[in-house]
């Protein structure tokens, strides 16, 4: 199931190379240190993740958050093109529900830490979104799901009845039901044709209901307290590393010990 956190290495602890160590006086991301054990192991620095997001809308301003995130995407894949190396590309899915919004977002990990970046002022500023939060963060993926970036409005998704399992189904659980849903939709779509996909994005809901979250799963996961807010996110995994050991803090210092 999905973690909050970026998922874990898919070897064993043991077999992998350690994180590049950090000099004293010099500064580092998470995310950079991953990329150089990545190249150091032999794996390309164009590595692919995946974020899946969620928060609440206020005042039902589904246009003002889909004109946000077109002039954002637009910004960074013209940034990426006035650059050296090829351009990013940036693929997934945004659904808007009343009052809440659902968002798989995939691209090169230096581009997904500009998006969340992005997003951060956004969601302080509460005046579109709100309680933003990342739900699911993987770092490494072995192929996207989505061949383009699109956007549906879903409306009233629901599944009509009081589920009593689902009432109690513990939020891990609703998190990887509602990503698992949001990849199988992403492939539905790969799949089809370029005419066919704006009509499959217009009628999810007697398309791909089965896959679809409902209503309830994305207001639950909205109130998930566990899951960090995208400014959490961002001060983790964003920002430089600032280490302290414990002989730093402490006086005296400790003896060394003699063998």
């Amino acid at each position: 199931k999905p973690l909050f956190l970026p998922a874990p290495p898919s070897r064993p602890a043991a077999m992998e190379p350690p994180v590049e160590e950090v000099d004293q006086g010099q500064e580092a991301s998470v995310l950079d240190s991953v990329l150089k054990r990545n190249e150091r192991i032999g794996k390309s620095s164009q590595l692919v993740g995946r974020m899946c997001i969620i928060g609440r809308l206020i005042n039902e301003q589904h246009r003002a958050l889909l004109a946000w995130h077109q002039k954002t995407i637009k910004e960074m894949l013209q940034g990426g093109d006035q650059q050296d190396g090829p351009v990013p590309e940036i693929t997934g899915l945004l659904l808007m529900y009343p009052g809440y919004f659902l968002h798989v977002v995939e691209s090169e990990l230096q581009v997904l830490t500009s998006f969340i970046t992005a997003l951060v002022p956004l969601h302080e500023e509460a005046m579109v979104v709100s309680d933003v939060k990342v739900i699911a963060s993987i770092d490494d993926v072995p192929g996207r799901c989505f061949a383009v970036w699109s956007s549906a409005n879903v409306g009233q998704h629901s599944s009509g009845t009081v589920n009593a399992e689902l009432a109690h189904m513990p939020i891990p659980q609703k998190i990887s039901g509602a990503y698992l849903g949001m990849l199988k939709i992403g492939r539905v779509l790969s799949a089809a044709k370029k005419s066919e996909r704006e009509p499959i994005l217009s009628n999810l809901r007697t398309r791909l209901g089965q896959s679809l979250p409902t209503q309830e799963v994305v207001s639950d996961l909205a109130e998930a307290e566990d899951a960090p807010t995208v400014s959490e996110f961002a001060e983790i995994y964003t920002k430089p590393i600032d280490l302290t050991l414990d002989r730093e803090i402490v006086w005296p210092l400790e003896r060394e010990l003699i063998y």
